[in-house]
């Protein structure tokens, strides 16, 4: 029972630290698509 417990809980830690990572990254490509799209806009406003 405790075994199982303790493998439980290492198998949620490792899947909340690998969703805690994608998270991170989707929010940095989220910051350079933003950048990207802002720059855009910004030219479009331009002549």
């Amino acid at each position: 029972m405790i075994f199982s417990h303790s493998l439980v809980r290492q198998k949620l830690s490792m899947q909340f630290s690998i969703v805690l990572n994608l998270g991170a990254i989707l929010s940095s490509h989220l910051d350079y698509i933003i950048n990207i799209f802002s720059n855009g806009h910004h030219l479009d406003n331009y002549p």
